[in-house]
């Protein structure tokens, strides 16, 4: 099942004690650091859940429709789950 933001918003509002507008700013401000905290090479570290790290990714060469390719390099955000969240799910 997919969830989206809404959704996540309201269920963090009545686990939190928040308004559902409450629980999407925080929602989007925990975007928001996570994402300028990864562009600057940041390891982001909560303990308990997991580990948010931005990597870049090596030029790729592909075939498409008969022509050769090289991607560009380009960076990603990364997710690792802690030791302790594995054993929760």
């Amino acid at each position: 099942m997919r969830i989206g933001k809404q959704k996540l918003a309201g269920l963090l509002a009545a686990q939190a004690g928040l308004t559902k507008k409450e629980a999407a700013r925080a929602i989007t401000g925990f975007q928001r650091v996570i994402t300028s905290l990864a562009r600057d090479g940041h390891t982001i570290i909560l303990g308990g859940f997991g580990v948010f790290k931005s990597k870049t990714t090596d030029p790729k060469r592909f075939t498409f429709l008969g022509k050769p390719y090289i991607s560009k390099p380009h960076r990603k955000l990364v997710f690792k789950q802690s030791p302790t969240m594995r054993e929760k799910l």
